[in-house]
């Protein structure tokens, strides 16, 4: 199975290691389904040493990403550097998402998860691979990033991706060190 092809969300990564030019105030995404994602403010861009554009969530701001109807998945995947070690990060339905509780992944409707293509819930500070998957379909019909219920992300995320599969532990881990050097891990 091609990654890209089951995409159900796989945003443009935008990436200019020549360039200064902030990406667009969308989140373009590259599937076949088309679930752009809408900002709820302007977006703060940083630019990192590889030139790659990753998006600044600051709580105070009330900013979110806002995906819409995105179906069902078995897997979601993003790189993420939280500022705290409790943060909301995302929401799959209204009120029901993904965050992080003491230093604790924690993913309800979801069965297992990976930081940094290894099979565990403890994150910290700093930059993180992190893999959500279930073996059977989650509802992400009101996908929102950055947000749970009322609850906003300190933090940055990049490449947010959603997949119609369970991907397995070995495609993480191979998604984890082709992507590392971007984010300086």
């Amino acid at each position: 199975m091609s990654l890209t092809r089951d995409c159900v969300l796989s945003p443009v990564i935008h990436r200019s290691p020549f360039g200064t030019v902030a990406p667009p105030a969308v989140l373009t995404d590259a599937s076949r389904w088309r679930h752009d994602g809408a900002f709820t403010n302007a977006p703060t861009w940083v630019q990192m040493p590889s030139g790659l554009w990753v998006i600044q969530f600051v709580a105070a701001s009330t900013q979110l990403i806002n995906c819409g109807d995105c179906g069902v998945a078995k897997t979601v995947a993003f790189w993420i550097s939280p500022d705290s070690t409790t943060e909301s990060i995302l929401e799959e339905v209204a009120a029901t998402g993904i965050s992080i509780n003491a230093g604790t992944m924690v993913y309800g409707s979801w069965d297992n998860c990976f930081v940094d293509g290894v099979n565990t819930d403890t994150i910290a500070t700093g930059w993180h691979f992190v893999v959500i998957t279930s073996t059977t379909d989650v509802d992400v019909s009101a996908f929102r990033i950055g947000l749970i219920n009322v609850t906003y992300l300190d933090g940055i995320i990049c490449n947010p991706r959603l997949f119609s599969y369970e991907i397995t532990a070995g495609q993480i881990f191979n998604l984890f060190n082709t992507e590392r050097w971007l984010f300086g891990v």
